[in-house]
């Protein structure tokens, strides 16, 4: 039996180039602002892939351990990449996942999560 083939698009190979990008990116330990834009680009377009997220949470945590500008940086963009990422889906179960890790490790303040709670 032959195995299925699937039609190629360029929605398909964009996500494939960006999928190989953040892997690659995160296989060399790269937590750089360029690294997490790429990597927020592949979740908001799929924000269910468990592997983006893992990354994410890596070069955060390295760029938090880093300090200084990198780490408030890298702090800063981590909810609105969840948002956008739950805006396209809210039940990922990563994107939830990720906020929780983000809100447990005080980036975000509890006041401004419970206010988006109630809107």
């Amino acid at each position: 039996m032959l195995a299925p083939t699937f039609p190629s698009s360029p929605q398909l190979a964009l996500l494939t180039q960006l999928t190989d990008a953040v892997l690659a990116r995160a296989a060399a330990g790269d937590a750089s602002a360029a690294a997490l834009k790429l990597n927020g680009a592949l979740l908001e377009a799929n924000p269910d892939c468990y592997t983006a997220w893992n990354a994410r949470r890596a070069a955060v945590a390295a760029a938090l351990a880093a300090g200084g500008e990198q780490g408030r940086a890298a702090a800063a963009g981590e909810l609105s990449v969840t948002q956008k990422a739950l805006t396209r889906n809210p039940k990922s179960y990563p994107a939830w996942h990720h906020r929780r890790w983000v809100v447990g490790h005080g980036l975000t303040s509890l006041q401004g999560e419970l206010a988006l709670v109630d809107r």
